[in-house]
This record gives C-alpha cells, sequence and structure tokens, in this order.
C-alpha cells in the first residue's frame, strides 16, 4: 500500500522548507545551521539525508558480508552455553 503524504495538522505549525514540510522549530534551526555553515537550507538537507542513506548502506553491506562468514553450528553450540552457570546480573530478573 503506497504511502500518503498529507500536510501537518494545524496543532503542529509548519513550513515548507524546499521538499518537505517540517516542524517551525526544526525549520527555523535547520536554517541557523545553514547560515552558520554557508550553505543553502536545500543543500543542508541534501546532506543530512546522504550522510543517513550512506550511514545504512553501509551498515547493510557490513551485515551482509558479516552474515556470510556465519557458522550455523558454531552459532548454536555458542548460544547454547549462553548463560548457563551465570547468576543473573542484577536487573535481568524475570518478573
Amino acid at each position: 500500500m503506497p504511502m500518503s503524504w498529507s500536510r501537518p495538522s494545524k496543532a503542529i505549525p509548519a513550513h515548507r522548507a524546499n521538499c518537505c514540510w517540517m516542524p517551525a522549530d526544526l525549520k527555523d534551526e535547520a536554517a541557523r545551521q545553514a547560515n552558520a555553515s554557508g550553505v543553502s537550507m536545500y543543500q543542508l538537507i541534501a546532506t543530512a539525508i546522504a550522510a543517513r542513506v550512506g550511514s545504512l548502506a553501509e551498515s547493510e553491506r557490513y551485515f551482509a558480508v558479516r552474515s556470510q562468514r556465519v557458522e550455523p553450528v558454531r552459532a548454536m553450540s555458542v548460544l547454547a552455553r549462553a548463560g548457563k552457570g551465570n547468576k543473573p546480573h542484577r536487573g535481568d530478573e524475570l518478573r
């Protein structure tokens, strides 16, 4: 099912900042940071999105490579021993 987009409710004032709607306080802080950095709001937003997308892509690559090294029998052996003979740490108790 496709995601539908709508304007934010009137309870949260928002401003249109280039490509998206955002709360007024977030827009004001982003504008302040963009101004302090000497870049446009669009560049600030695009850079923030690029950093997030890049970070997620790197995490996906790391775990894809890591998953190729898994030895299921060894992993199950380690999990079967986990915690045996050890008392729960404070806060680990079941309620």
